[in-house]
């Protein structure tokens, strides 16, 4: 995924902050060398279980 689309992926996945299916779009496409790449993984996990996945 290039740069911007990706960055703009996060930006929506930040904004709409319980879409489950955008973060996991989101942790699919980033690399796990980024930086951020914890966090989102954090946050997938989170969703998953407060929607009993």
């Amino acid at each position: 995924m290039e740069g911007e689309s990706l960055e703009a992926l996060y930006a929506l996945a930040e904004r709409l902050r319980d879409d489950l299916e955008l973060w996991e779009a989101l942790l699919e496409r980033l690399s796990p060398l980024d930086p951020r790449h914890p966090a989102v993984l954090a946050r997938v996990e989170r969703l998953r279980r407060e929607w009993g996945l």
